[in-house]
């Protein structure tokens, strides 16, 4: 007969375990310092005429569904008055309405995530079907989710 000892067991399992959860927590902070990333790249690059479009970037971990939210500034000045510029990418404050969101959202690598914009024109925005100015574009072209796609499938920045 053969005896085994077997008391250590308990306590190598539970340094495993925590093993486990320490790269499972490291692993979810670079997801999301990941996603963060490309979030702030879709939300600084949105063109902007009145600010809405790029103030209605949304993170949800549930769905791509969510409610427009105007800006001030369009509900109040629209139209803007002839001396007034219109905004381009880049632009305050809309650009940190949408980035105040990204905290709101807790997850981690295991999540599935989602952004979106939920504005009517955001589609048509993307696919570049209505008259856009250049300020507003990067390399010719409208940089929001297709550019974030394309561009983060083939380049990993170091984070």
């Amino acid at each position: 007969m053969v005896n085994l000892d077997l008391s250590g067991l308990d306590t190598f399992l539970q340094q495993v375990e925590a093993e486990q959860r320490s790269f499972n927590n490291q692993i979810s902070v670079k997801f999301r310092e990941w996603v963060r990333r490309i979030f702030y790249d879709i939300v600084e690059l949105t063109p902007q005429w009145s600010g809405n479009l790029a103030a209605n970037w949304y993170v949800s971990t549930s769905s791509m569904d969510g409610p427009e939210q105007t800006i001030p500034e369009k509900s109040y000045f629209w139209p803007k008055p002839s001396y007034a510029e219109p905004h381009k990418r880049g632009d305050e404050p809309a650009v940190s309405i949408s980035k105040e969101r990204f905290n709101d959202v807790e997850f981690g690598y295991s999540n599935q995530v989602f952004i979106f914009n939920p504005t009517e024109i955001a589609p048509a925005v993307e696919s570049q079907s209505i008259p856009l100015r250049g300020v507003n574009l990067l390399d010719g072209r409208v940089a929001m989710i297709a550019h974030a796609y394309s561009f983060y499938s083939v380049f990993s920045p170091q984070l």
